[in-house]
Order: structure tokens, then sequence, then C-alpha cells
């Protein structure tokens, strides 16, 4: 699936920090009120690199959309996780050490669209990294999607296109 998205993407993104490389497109170059958008983020953690997942008592990974007047986003999709046993305080949480997506349905109202021929969503992942010896400190990655705004006409189809997807440097460690 991820593949068929990538290949019919207009544009795709990759930003790499010490911690991670992330990817991300979403479902459609344009949108049209009412209609959801999914956002996708692929993350690959580095070699010997874990980062908290749902159900820790650390920092977990999380998408944070910017608010957009008449803006509705769905709870972010996780993927299944993994148990990270570390062995110093004999400690066991859940966490992502290998590639995985984050997903998030975003609906624009009318409100967010009139009179604008394009949109800009905003956001940025927040993450803790860790290896086997220490946990970095808190980290986020800013990013952004430029879509084309469609107005809705009976029978319209959407296309399946990626967006831009950039991202400024990393900030924190």
């Amino acid at each position: 699936m991820r593949l068929a998205a990538l290949l019919l993407a207009a544009s795709t993104f990759t930003t790499a920090n010490p911690h991670m490389a992330v990817n991300g497109w979403t479902s459609a170059e344009t949108v049209a009120a009412g209609s959801p958008v999914t956002l996708s983020f692929e993350i690959t953690p580095r070699r010997r690199i874990h980062v908290y997942a749902p159900g820790a008592d650390y920092q977990v990974i999380a998408v944070t959309l910017d608010a957009l007047p008449g803006m509705k986003t769905e709870d972010v999709v996780y993927p299944p996780s993994e148990i990270y046993h570390f062995e110093p305080t004999d400690e066991r949480v859940p966490v992502y050490q290998k590639a995985f997506t984050l997903t998030q349905r975003v609906t624009l109202g009318a409100d967010a669209l009139k009179g604008r021929e394009s949109v800009t969503l905003t956001g940025k992942i927040a993450y803790q990294a860790c290896d086997d010896r220490v946990c970095f400190k808190p980290n986020t990655i800013p990013f952004t999607f430029d879509l084309k705004v469609r107005t809705a006409k009976p029978g319209a189809q959407m296309s399946y296109v990626a967006s831009n997807f950039s991202s400024g440097s990393p900030r924190g460690n």
C-alpha cells in the first residue's frame, strides 16, 4: 500500500536526523470541504534506537497538527508496538525499533477553505529517542503539507496523489 501511494505521489519528502528518518505524504493532492485526507508518516528509527509507543510512561511519539478554523482531526492510528527490556532497571516498555507508519485523518470544513486556492497544514512530530544506555532530550520535527482546494461538484472524483511534505531542521538533541 505504501509503495502504491508513493508511486502515485506528485512529491514526497524525506527528512533524517541522528535518531530517525521520516517520509511523509497525504492521500490526496486536492481537498474539498467535508472530504477527509489522510496524513501518513513512515518513521524508521536508526540502528539501536527506539521511540516510545502508546502505553509507555515516557514521551510517546505523537503527531500534532496546528489548528485551522473548521478542521476536524481523528486520533492518530498507531501500529502494534513491541516490548523493550531495559536491563539496567529491569523495565519493560512498549516501543518502536523498526520502521512503522503513523496515520491521521483530517477533514476541513468550508470555513477553512472559503476563498482559498490552497491550504497549508502544519504541525510537528514529537518524540523521545533512546538507545540501550541513554535517553536523549525530547525532540520535534516540524512538517508542512500544501494542498490545493477543490470546489465540490456533484459526482466529482478525488485524485490520489501525495502533496508536498517539507520539514525544517529538527529541534532539540
